[in-house]
């Protein structure tokens, strides 16, 4: 049963949770390295499922932090489905201040309004795709949303 643990003023779950984003970081690092020669934007998603198939096959349930835009949904769908894999989606999506305000207090790289708006539009149409899917999590911190959200997995 996976467990909560604390340190200090960060949390831990024991459950594998992977982040899309480093997965694009790690295949972007090998394109600029000619380690990987085709620069097809696939590659990341690609490297996601094979991931999660990886991760879901061995009958661990896992936590993916990702945005999956509508227009490539079917190919993370697919290739789950023949692999006999049937993910659950959950949409975190707060307000849209919240997401303008959560974006302008991000460290690093900022997406700003427009990309915001766009986003913002897409979670929408995805959630009206996959009723039940959207959780609005302005409200809450993240320890908050997994906690009310995912118990099973705590």
């Amino acid at each position: 049963m996976p467990r909560r643990e604390e340190f200090g003023k960060f949390i831990s779950w024991s459950i594998p949770i992977f982040s899309g984003n480093a997965v694009s970081k790690r295949v972007n690092w090998e394109i600029r390295n000619q380690r990987i020669k085709n620069r097809s934007g696939y590659l990341v998603h690609r490297e996601v499922i094979e991931t999660m198939k990886v991760v879901l096959g061995l009958g661990y349930s896992v936590i993916v932090t990702y945005i999956i835009e509508w227009e490539v949904l079917e190919d993370y769908l697919l290739p789950l489905k023949k692999s006999g894999l049937q993910p659950v989606f959950r949409i975190l999506l707060p307000e849209r201040k919240v997401c303008i305000d959560r974006d302008i207090l991000r460290k690093g790289w900022t997406a700003g309004p427009e990309f915001i708006d766009k986003w913002y539009e897409q979670q929408v149409w995805l959630g009206a795709k996959m009723p039940g899917s959207i959780i609005d999590s302005s409200n809450e911190s993240l320890e908050e949303t997994v906690d009310r959200h995912f118990p099973i997995l705590i």
